[in-house]
């Protein structure tokens, strides 16, 4: 298990505690392999599919319930989020594997803009990539096209029963 994951994370970003050595001996012996995995991986977003988010359009105008930080990261480490093994992301100068996150600011608090009377909480969200990666257990050190999960976004949850009816339900029900 690599350093963060005792910090309770599950991924690690790419850090000098890096196997870059190893890393480098299994792109050697598997290059043609590992290339076509990632030629498959590489997908290229179209910008025209965000231009409503941009300049005076609705989407673009106002703010979020819930706040959040995005980044773009290289991982270093990264649960299996099958087997919950720890994997060695293949991460190179010639193979680099880039995750965009986005977390919550103030995960289970109150959202903002929702009316105190009601319950809100902000929820990090998540979704999976696939990656390429080595399980540092295997003996063949084969690389593999494996699930991760990284945080996606931040959702605002309300509870459609205003907090007054709540109290008054437990005062009823309570003799």
């Amino acid at each position: 298990m690599p350093p963060c994951g005792l910090q309770g994370k599950n991924f690690c970003i790419l850090t000098n505690d890096y196997p870059m050595s190893d890393v480098k001996t299994v792109v050697d012996k598997s290059f043609q392999r590992i290339r076509l995995m990632y030629e498959e991986l590489q997908t290229v977003g179209d910008p025209e599919l965000f231009q409503s988010h941009l300049g005076n359009s609705s989407a673009s105008r106002g703010q979020f319930a819930c706040q959040t930080e995005s980044n773009f990261m290289r991982p270093g480490w990264a649960q299996d989020a099958l087997t919950g093994g720890w994997m060695v992301i293949v991460n190179t100068d010639i193979f680099p594997q880039k995750v965009r996150t986005e977390s919550c600011r103030r995960a289970n608090e109150p959202c903002d803009f929702v009316a105190p009377f009601y319950e809100s909480t902000c929820q990090q969200r998540f979704s999976l990539h696939r990656l390429i990666a080595i399980d540092p257990n295997d003996q063949n050190r084969s690389p593999v096209v494996a699930l991760f999960k990284f945080p996606a976004g931040c959702s605002c949850r309300v509870d459609p029963i205003r907090r007054e009816s709540k109290k008054k339900r437990k005062r009823e029900t309570v003799y």
